[in-house]
This record gives C-alpha cells, structure tokens and sequence, in this order.
C-alpha cells in the first residue's frame, strides 16, 4: 500500500470505531447474510444502518474487540436501498454518517467542518507515514524513549474521527513543530511584572521559582540573561511561549501596549531546542525536568485557565 492508502484506511478504522461507540448503531453480523458481497472477505462483520438513507454501511472484521476498538478488513462497503453493493471510501463515509446524524437531529444544514476536519488528518498522516518510512524498524521496536514512542503515534487517538486534523498550522510549520515528524525548535519567552501574571504551582516552589532554576541551568542562554533575570530576586517573572503563540500574541494590541508600558518584554526564542511529544501544545526540553504546556492558534474547545487548572 501507498501512503495515502495507509492514511484514508487509517481515517475509515478510528471515524467508524467512534461512530459505533459513540451511538451504538452497529451489530455483529455473519457475513453470509449479505449474499451481494463479493470477494475474499472475513466471515464476520459490523452492519450499522444508516435508516434515514436506507443505506447500509458493511464492514468486514479483521478482529473484534470488548473495548470497541475493532480491526476492519478492507475494502468497506455500503448497500443501498436498491441492494446495491459498493466499496466505501473515507469521503463518501463522513458525508453518509454526518447526514444520518443529521436527519436524526432533524437538521437540513450540513457540517462541513467535520469533513473539512477528516481531510485534513487523512492528508496529514499521509505525509507523516511518507516521511518516515525509513524509520518503520524504529517505530516498531519494542526499544523506545519516551520521545520516539510520542514521535511513533503516527496515526493518533484511535477512537478520535479527525485525529491529525491540526486546523490553523500550516505544512511548512508543521515540518518544525509536529512530533511525528520529529520536529524541534526553541521556546520563546516573555519577561514580566508580577502584577500582570497569574501563576500557581501544586510544589512548594512558586511557577516562576521552577521556570528561573530550570533556566538558570541551560548553559545555551547567555550567562549575561541567567545572572540578571533567573535568579530568584528578579522581579520578573519568565513565561514561557511556543513560536506560534509569541507571533500572534506580539501582534495583539493589549499586549503591544504592556511591552511600551514596560511591564512586559519580549525576550524572544532562548536556549536549548524543545522536542514536542504527541501534543502540539506540548514540549519537552532534554535533560529539564518539566514539560511546558502552551496553547496557541491551533482550536480548542477548552479555555486554556481550565487546561491549566486541569494540569
């Protein structure tokens, strides 16, 4: 198989084991009931009907799991009303699956966003497993770091319908910051006057106290910038910001007039290169003892106070 044969089997495998957990519209059925398939296939598979459109979707099982996390056997297929049997391909799944929901909800609009979300990973993992072909042995070794086996999830949450979808970052800057293309870069960081920050740390050490010392560490910052503002009295305090996040922030009038006020200074991007792990808003830093998590432009449906609190 080719890349992108990989990658639509892969968007079919995680979107229909959502589909059928989430609403439970599937049943286990013997294949031998479906007399208009044809082929090589398993004696086995899922039927899930899909009522509104008379259409049912088949789909042959490689393996049937209790947690729900089935193996299809490829080709998929789908019967109409007229008991016509036809090979299913990713697109033509989410446009029959999300009108099905739909209809069920009584809505005439269309969620385009869902589809648009689907390429969008489909394409992704395309490119990931193209760019590390020559890296198959290492993916599949049972010898790994914490880092290769983050950088190895090439095909992401397997029960998430659009997992490598990453709205809002664009291929190039993918090639800098995504862990499954073993992407690495520095933080950024921003100095600030305590009166403008909200910090808090389940330690014993204030947030600011464990960013200064982690700092004060990295030989690769100038020893100039780790005398004056990583020690424990500087009256600043060092945030922390991914590339993406410190572009767009700079841009932003509030803050604009934070760094004319002089309660904030961008420092912009300092020591040691970062290594994301399956997040992107997530980055490790070799041989620091803290993960730093960040959320930038890419979407969230969760307020980023909440995230931290979470954390």
């Amino acid at each position: 198989m080719n890349g992108k044969q990989i990658a639509e089997r892969a968007t079919m495998q995680s979107f229909l084991n959502c589909y059928f957990r989430e609403t439970g519209n599937c049943s286990l059925d013997e294949t031998k009931n479906w007399p208009n398939l044809g082929g090589s296939i398993p004696d086995s598979l899922m039927v899930s009907k899909l009522i509104s459109q008379d259409i049912a979707l088949l789909v042959p099982l490689k393996y049937w799991s209790e947690t729900g996390r089935h193996i299809f056997h490829f080709p998929v297929y789908y019967q109409t009303g007229s008991k016509q049997v036809h090979e299913l391909d990713y697109v033509t799944m989410v446009s029959i699956v999300s009108k099905e929901l739909l209809n069920e909800q009584g809505r005439t609009d269309s969620e385009d966003e869902l589809m648009l979300r689907v390429i969008l990973s489909s394409q992704n993992i395309q490119r990931y497993v193209e760019a590390r072909t020559e890296d198959v042995d290492a993916l599949q070794s049972p010898d790994f770091t914490y880092i290769e086996a983050e950088q190895s999830l090439l095909f992401g949450h397997l029960f998430h319908p659009t997992p490598k979808s990453k709205q809002g970052i664009s291929e190039k800057e993918e090639w800098i910051y995504s862990p499954e293309l073993k992407g690495q870069f520095q933080l950024h960081y921003f100095l600030a006057e305590p009166s403008i920050v909200i910090q808090d740390s389940s330690e014993v050490r204030s947030a600011s106290e464990i960013i200064k010392q982690e700092l004060a560490g990295d030989l690769e910052i100038s020893s100039e910038f780790r005398r004056t503002y990583c020690q424990k009295e500087s009256r600043y305090i060092i945030i922390p910001a991914h590339p993406l996040q410190a572009k767009v922030l700079i841009e932003k009038e509030e803050v604009k007039r934070l760094i004319e006020q002089g309660t904030l200074v961008y420092a912009g991007p300092l020591g040691k290169n970062s290594l994301p792990p399956l997040h992107l808003e997530r980055y490790i830093v070799p041989h620091r003892d803290i993960c730093t998590n960040f959320q930038f432009r890419l979407k969230s449906r969760i307020p980023y106070v909440q995230i931290c609190k979470r954390n």
